[in-house]
């Protein structure tokens, strides 16, 4: 199942795990009304976050997936908090939000 935000201002999605869990790397695929600024923040609580990776200017839609790695983080919650829009006529759409504990470089999540 899918997740879009409004067309005003942040807009986040969280993933509790349900437990502490290590991971170092996430995937999202997004449809056309993609985010330009997004960060990804991690929490033990789901009140206090950490920022473990920021991306401030997506470049467009190419159609594919972001796939991220950070360094390994031991979190309980993680969330896709997005910023800025990538359209004028969209808010923000995800198509799948994948967090795993690691991915080799040459990976490329579809």
């Amino acid at each position: 199942q899918g997740w879009s935000g409004d067309k005003q201002g942040e807009q986040w999605l969280a993933v509790d795990l349900g437990a502490e869990q290590t991971f170092g790397a996430v995937s999202i695929t997004w449809w056309k009304a993609y985010a330009r600024a997004y960060a990804i923040e991690v929490s033990t609580d789901g009140a206090q976050w950490r920022e473990v990776f920021r991306q401030p200017k997506k470049t467009g839609y190419i159609g594919d997936t972001d796939v991220i790695r950070f360094p390994p983080a031991k979190a309980r919650h993680v969330r896709l908090k997005c910023t800025e829009r990538g359209t004028d006529w969209g808010g923000y759409t995800v198509y799948e939000f994948g967090v795993y504990e690691s991915l080799p470089e040459t990976a490329r999540v579809k």
